[in-house]
């Protein structure tokens, strides 16, 4: 009788361990299941953001009118030659600035440019340029169309077909004072213009009275915002209520910012 209990009793703690190790294989392959599951998991959640940030840079480019500006880009027919163009902006500074300043000096950047044409009696025309450490702004109003340049019908291509005469360019006759014409310089402050547009392009400045300001342009919703020379002092508010000139692409500088913002 004795010898049966034990028997049973052996039997009994034998299934209890193959039960507790059967407990434990089940036990981890629960666990193993788990960690398979979270780590497919991670990597589809991993997947899925790096698309959606992928699709947003692909939206906002888009958006923009940057190179890979498909919609702008597609839609519009560049009418100048803008890498021209933007030697001629740079010229014109240059050459004034030498009159100006005595300076000779090297132009890195255009930074802005706006015009108003009155073909084909006058026009208007500001050029924001950089060098490495100066922010140059150039303005000329009532400039005087020069009759004897040919194969121009507004401002664009005037200067196109003007620029191996750029020295004294729209000033027409002295005498009547019928321009105004400037030249400002003024240091490169560096500071970061922080703006909530998908894409900005701005350079800040300080006069020697301490007057900050600000030039450049924004882009949004395939039109461009321009400001060729903006009083700079609330960097939570930059342009303040000043909404910009706006550039689309019925302006004769469309095809010219599409060239910048690339």
């Amino acid at each position: 009788m004795v010898e049966e209990e034990l028997k049973d009793k052996e039997n009994n703690n034998k299934k209890k361990k193959d039960n507790d190790k059967k407990q434990k294989v089940e036990e981890h392959k629960k666990t193993l299941k788990t960690i398979v599951i979270s780590v497919i998991c991670t990597l589809l959640f991993i997947i899925v953001v790096l698309l959606l940030v992928l699709f947003c840079l692909m939206k906002c480019k888009s958006d923009t009118g940057n190179s890979s500006n498909t919609s702008t880009s597609s839609e519009y027919v560049e009418i100048y030659d803008s890498n021209k163009l933007d030697n001629v902006f740079k010229s014109i500074v240059k050459k004034h600035a030498n009159i100006s300043f005595s300076e000779d000096i090297e132009v890195k950047d255009v930074v802005a440019v706006t015009y108003s044409d009155n073909y084909p009696t006058n026009f208007d025309l500001s050029i924001t340029v950089t060098t490495n450490d100066k922010v140059y702004y150039y303005s000329i109003t009532h400039g005087l169309y020069d009759d004897s340049i040919d194969g121009y019908d507004n401002l664009m291509t005037y200067l196109l077909n003007k620029d191996n005469d750029l020295l004294f360019i729209g000033e027409g006759d002295p005498s009547d004072e019928a321009y105004d014409l400037s030249l400002i310089k003024e240091d490169i402050t560096n500071e970061v213009v922080v703006t909530n547009k998908q894409y900005s392009s701005f350079v800040t400045s300080i006069s020697p009275t301490s007057d900050k300001h600000i030039s450049g342009y924004y882009c949004e919703d395939n039109k461009f915002y321009v400001y060729p020379k903006l009083d700079y002092s609330d960097a939570d508010n930059p342009f303040g209520n000043n909404q910009g000139i706006m550039i689309d692409n019925t302006s004769l500088l469309y095809g010219y910012y599409l060239f910048l913002s690339k």
